[in-house]
């Protein structure tokens, strides 16, 4: 099977039904972040295989998780924090309705 790449500008040729692509695409986070994720489209993709997440931040540090479901992901942001008291590392959701638009999530996926 032949890879194609499809970057924001899409590739204009037809592809076969079972042929596998990859494809970036780069969004603003939500202005109210909802609890358990929020959810993305791409496009020109049927079914997710494979996905994965970056996001340009501060100094934060984040742990992204992901689900595929068709051809939409969802992605949940946790927050990475130190805890001095118990010299330990906690992971936590952000909370509901966190504005997250200024950060900037780069979505690459990969699938039919």
């Amino acid at each position: 099977m032949e890879i194609i790449s499809l970057l924001k500008r899409g590739d204009k040729r037809k592809r076969k039904n079972d042929e596998y692509i990859s494809t970036t695409k780069v969004v603003n986070g939500p202005s109210s972040y909802t609890t358990g994720g929020f959810e993305v489209e791409t496009k020109g993709i049927r079914k997710i295989k494979h996905s994965f997440v970056i996001i340009e931040n501060d100094n934060t540090t984040y742990k992204l998780e992901t689900t595929n479901n068709g051809n939409k992901i969802k992605i949940k942001v946790n927050e990475i924090s130190y805890d001095s008291s118990s010299s330990s590392l906690v992971v936590n959701e952000i909370q509901d309705g966190t504005d997250l638009s200024g950060k900037i999530f780069i979505i690459v996926v990969y699938g039919l």
